[in-house]
């Protein structure tokens, strides 16, 4: 065996010891600290809150400039590709089990009336797909009053 065969199978193995190193140490402190992990997993969620708020912001801080500056095809364009997204999202993660409140699916059949009065198709064809896909399945859910 050459000497690079064995500084790979050496190097290799220095991986795998490191990665079980670290997942029992995780274990370790999971079940000795759960307090700590919580906050930490908090931490996360609450970082991706701010990115998600930060975000709005700037959207909806862009979209008002737009409005005032009286471009309104820009605006409007912007909110259809807003809507596209937002239907894609919502099928994604859509199932009746998690949709106790029916609140996902009252938003779906609300936006597939509204493209149904104001058709809109994304320029990118992968896009509107799924956004047809979004559409179909509003169109199986059952009608609520």
């Amino acid at each position: 065996m050459n000497t690079t065969a064995k500084w790979s199978i050496t190097l290799g193995a220095a991986i795998l010891v490191s990665a079980l190193a670290g997942i029992f140490a995780g274990i370790r402190i999971e079940r000795s600290q759960p307090e700590l992990v919580r906050r930490n997993q908090d931490g996360w969620v609450n970082a991706l809150r701010l990115s998600h708020s930060a975000l709005d912001a700037v959207q909806f801080t862009m979209l008002l400039k737009a409005h005032r500056e009286g471009k309104n095809d820009l605006l409007a364009d912007r909110l259809e590709t807003m809507l596209d997204f937002a239907l894609i999202d919502v099928a994604r993660e859509y199932s009746p089990e998690r949709d106790d409140q029916k609140i996902a699916a009252k938003a779906l059949r609300r936006a597939a009336d509204y493209r149904a009065a104001h058709p809109h198709r994304s320029s990118l064809e992968s896009v509107a797909i799924r956004v047809d896909g979004a559409l179909l399945l509003a169109s199986k859910l059952p009608n609520e009053p």
